[in-house]
């Protein structure tokens, strides 16, 4: 729960708006400038649903009658000028010194806790992380104030870099924040960690990375809470780590050891984790006699769904007897393995192998492309082993070839590839900058394929990476906007580069033609590559968002894209969907803004778990039927599109929240709309209405109604007083807002006179 939705925020009613809401330091700094006034109507929690004068709502807060006190004004701007030359201490004494609750609440003006637990800053922290820790401090030092106490309380997730952290000692300012789910932390020097990390009860997950912890405390056994624990980068070399320490931790699923410096693991421990269904060691360099302890611990744990053991050196597997009864996933690449043990060929669950970069991957592969059945003894062993593992299914097929889905990345280019590799460079950047030819991306992307080389569309896509707003990131191959060496070489700290990047549309919210070519060609590529062997944001089933620029055409591979929930395709000039569009079926959220359909597309209404679909400013002058489909749909947007009438199926849509219809060129709206209960708002100005149904005035739990720019006016005004209503008349337009005061009631009372 945030300061938003406290009782000490106060929302403001003025020209026929809503503003806010604003913190109580806040409304004393627009009081005293005059910004605001004494009778402007306000709203706040625990003082009744109507709209009052604001002087009623400062009566019952005495603190608000008191200015801000002009000697905290001028320690403020003495503080925020010691911040910015990052003299801390100098500011960290002065805030201690004057000891004001009103200092502290200036400074933590802005600051709350979002819906799901995460801890917003104040503007002035920005995103340096010296300010941030700063902050921390600074907050675990503050009275007990009311406010102070609920962002300590209410903070469930804290992420925070230490890498310029000055101090070797732990930072206690972490455990002020006793209810703290999720904590991630990177960097810093501190060999141990504090006993109070114990506190921490209901911690359910635990990054440190590198941070060069040695040891672990006794009290880390208190954490039962905790599912998923990553130490990725530490040190647990010598003796007396307490490791074993992680074996006390019932709940925990996924644990992650990623190049810590160690060469033994106390595995015995290992067997009281139950529920433990992810272990990784990647880089971690075992000894022979403790590979095989952990193995052997390992395979007796019937949750264990994956194994990474990638570059940790690792020579010979060991023989296991039996066990693994549920592995799907073994990561054994980037080790010196020759040979595969019999064990492999009897798990039975076994999905995935990765042996990229191993001489027996090498061997694996040569086998297979000489069809030669009369290798040595040992060979033929691998190949069985192997073949255990293929008809499980390690082997993908796309379209009209196989290809494996363990890409020998070990062997450079061939000659031939490194050829094609330098032409298509030149080519994707002679191409890109030229007015987009479908047919010939289609012919290099479907020449790329046929080629059969999966370490040649590796290659391509080096680099490459999306995020998970879904922004494609261009590869090494590909040509970088002119632009981003401007953004990255931003040295200054009154805004974030980051942001800029955004409105560039490289993926934003403004398209930018010249990320077009790229995402057309690695939209089309993706759902060929070998899964296994590609940057995991890149991989079919992790792909869960798209934000796209498109120079006009969505390539029917998009339906191969089945893990999609959020789709943003604004502002791509398209005029269809594929048929492809149809198999897209857990998208929840659609957004088709800024293009030039001309009918709402029949393939959504067969995508059943839609919840948002915004495809406002296009062409649309039909509604298929198809739309009655879309029976999990809350928010649906076709404002500024051509309509002239709406499909009666519309009022199937019973979970419909919002409807904007804006815009249009509706001569009616059919009655049976009155049919969708859960309708809140309905937006439906600018069009050639000229009267609204009866049956609008039964919609008890419609609460905004735009029907400005009509000829229609409402009928029923006790309907209008209960609910925000914007409408026009000759002279003006007006936002009524719920109010039962007398004056302001009755002045309503005789605009509408005439309307009745």
């Amino acid at each position: 729960m945030s300061r938003t939705h406290d009782e000490k925020t106060v929302h403001i009613a003025r020209y026929g708006k809503i503003h806010g809401p604003y913190s109580l330091v806040q409304l004393k700094r627009f009081l005293n400038e005059g910004t605001l006034d004494h009778s402007d109507l306000a709203w706040t929690h625990g003082m009744g649903k109507d709209w009052i004068e604001l002087e009623h709502i400062i009566s019952k807060f005495p603190t608000m009658n008191k200015p801000i006190e002009e000697d905290v004004t001028e320690q403020i701007e003495k503080i925020f000028i010691l911040l910015e030359n990052e003299e801390f201490d100098f500011a960290h004494d002065l805030i201690s010194g004057l000891k004001s609750a009103q200092l502290y609440e200036t400074l933590f003006d802005g600051c709350e806790v979002d819906e799901e637990g995460g801890l917003k800053l104040p503007e002035w922290v920005g995103w340096e992380e010296k300010k941030k820790t700063f902050f921390l401090q600074i907050l675990a030092e503050a009275p007990p104030l009311e406010f102070i106490e609920k962002l300590r309380q209410q903070t469930l997730i804290l992420e925070h870099t230490l890498h310029d952290y000055s101090g070797d000692l732990f930072p206690n300012e972490i455990f002020q924040f006793k209810n703290l789910r999720v904590l991630r932390l990177w960097g810093g020097n501190f060999n141990s960690l504090p006993h109070e990390i114990g506190e921490l009860e209901c911690l359910e997950e635990l990054q440190l990375e590198s941070m060069n912890i040695e040891k672990f405390p006794n009290e880390f056994k208190h954490l039962k809470h905790l599912i998923r624990l990553d130490l990725t980068g530490n040190l647990f070399q010598c003796s007396g780590t307490n490791l074993e320490i992680i074996g006390e931790l019932d709940n925990l699923k996924t644990l992650v050891l990623d190049f810590c410096k160690m060469t033994r693991f106390p595995a015995d421990r290992l067997d009281n984790l139950f529920n433990l269904e992810k272990i990784s060691l990647q880089g971690v360099k075992l000894t022979n006699d403790s590979l095989h302890e952990l193995l052997a611990i390992l395979s007796k744990i019937d949750s264990l769904r994956e194994i990474s053991l990638a570059h940790c050196g690792i020579k010979e597997i060991p023989e296991i007897k039996g066990g693994f009864p549920n592995l799907l996933r073994f990561d054994l690449s980037e080790n010196k393995i020759e040979s595969l043990p019999g064990f492999f060929s009897d798990l039975p669950n076994i999905k995935w192998v990765n042996l990229n970069r191993n001489p027996v991957h090498y061997e694996i592969n040569h086998e297979y492309e000489s069809g030669d059945g009369s290798s040595d003894v040992d060979n033929r062993s691998l190949s069985s082993s192997l073949s255990e593992i293929e008809s499980r299914g390690r082997l993908v097929k796309t379209r009209d070839q196989s290809i494996s889905a363990e890409t020998d990345l070990n062997e450079p280019l061939s000659p031939e590839c490194e050829s094609i590799v330098s032409e298509f460079e030149s080519w994707i950047n002679e191409e890109g900058s030229v007015e987009f030819n479908v047919e010939l991306f289609d012919q290099k992307i479907d020449g790329l394929i046929s080629f059969g080389d999966p370490a040649l569309l590796v290659e391509i896509v080096r680099g490459c990476s999306i995020t998970k707003e879904g922004v494609i990131l261009t590869g090494v191959h590909f040509p970088f906007p002119f632009w981003a060496s401007k953004l990255f070489a931003s040295t200054s700290l009154d805004r974030d580069a980051r942001s800029e990047w955004g409105e560039t549309g490289w993926g934003g919210r403004m398209k930018c033609k010249e990320a077009e070519c790229m995402h057309y060609f690695l939209l089309r590529l993706i759902p060929y590559l070998p899964q296994g062997s590609i940057d995991d944001s890149l991989r079919l089933e992790e792909i869960v968002a798209l934000d796209l620029c498109l120079p006009g055409v969505l390539p029917k591979e998009i339906g191969e894209y089945s893990n999609l929930i959020e789709l943003n395709l604004v502002k791509n000039k398209l005029k269809n969907l594929p048929a492809e569009f149809s198999k897209l079926k857990n998208l929840r959220i659609l957004q088709l803004d800024k293009n030039e359909l001309t009918e709402f597309p029949e393939s959504i209404g067969n995508l059943k778990k839609l919840k948002s679909v915004s495809i406002s400013e296009n062409k649309i002058k039909i509604i298929c039927n198809q739309i009655e489909g879309l029976e999990e749909l809350e928010i649906l947007d076709l404002s500024s599109n051509a309509l002239e009438e709406l499909p009666v199926e519309i009022a199937n849509l019973g979970e419909l929240q919002f409807l904007g219809l804006k815009n249009n060129r509706l001569k009616s709206v059919p009655s049976e709309i009155w049919t969708l209960y859960k309708l809140k708002q309905l937006w439906v100005g600018s069009n050639l209405l000229e009267d609204l149904p009866d049956e609008i005035y039964d919609m008890d739990d419609l609460q905004i109604l735009g029907i400005c720019e009509n000829s229609c006016l409402p009928k029923n005004t006790e309907w209008v007083l209960n609910r925000e209503v914007f409408l026009s008349s000759s002279t003006k337009s007006t936002m009524l807002i719920k109010e039962k005061g007398k004056e302001l009631r009755e002045r309503i009372k005789k605009e509408l006179s005439s309307w009745d």
